[in-house]
């Protein structure tokens, strides 16, 4: 969207004050129409700037890393927003390989015990941490949720996980390390 300017007569635009006004109101409306284009830029979450995808952030609920680049966040978010299927074994499965990679996890439910099992292997704390959120928003708040990581789990990670069993009631949350 382009403003348009008004055309002064010769006379009026050879005085001072009348180019100082010209030369503020040119940046005022240069401004004015970069924010423009920037709030039509956030309508959408796949063109959003910054400020946009911070405001998605806080409505969803996600933290961005300090390594997160403006794509990432923006396909984090798009990932929580459209996030409406019913969560069935499958779904799932189809979520942990888009956070962990296929083959990276083993998932096991034993439903006599009330106890979901995912092995992780070769992952960062990062993912283990994305692949525990998303358990938590997906499972009972009396199921255990046992995460087995095959190489060190960090103490962030384990405190972490006690934390957000506390907060959300979940019945457990275990990290152990496998082998």
């Amino acid at each position: 969207m382009e403003l348009r300017k008004i055309d002064l007569p010769q006379h009026l635009m050879e005085m001072t004050e009348i180019k100082i006004i010209d030369a503020v109101s040119d940046m005022l409306i240069s401004d004015l129409e970069d924010e423009i284009a920037n709030i039509n830029s956030d309508i959408l979450i796949g063109t959003s700037t910054e400020p946009g995808i911070k405001r998605r952030e806080k409505i969803v609920k996600i933290t961005p890393y300090d390594t997160d680049d403006l794509e990432s966040r923006r396909a984090r978010v798009m990932s929580k927003w459209y996030d409406v299927t019913p969560y069935t074994e499958k779904v799932v499965r189809a979520k942990l390989d888009m956070i962990c990679g296929a083959g990276n996890y083993r998932l096991t439910l034993d439903q006599t015990e009330d106890v979901l099992n995912v092995q992780v292997t070769g992952l960062t704390n990062e993912i283990r941490i994305a692949a525990l959120n998303y358990l938590e928003e997906v499972t009972m708040l009396q199921l255990v949720i046992n995460v087995i990581g095959s190489t060190d789990i960090n103490e962030e990670t384990k405190l972490y996980a006690a934390s957000m069993a506390s907060l959300h009631g979940q019945a457990e949350v275990i990290l152990e390390v496998d082998g």
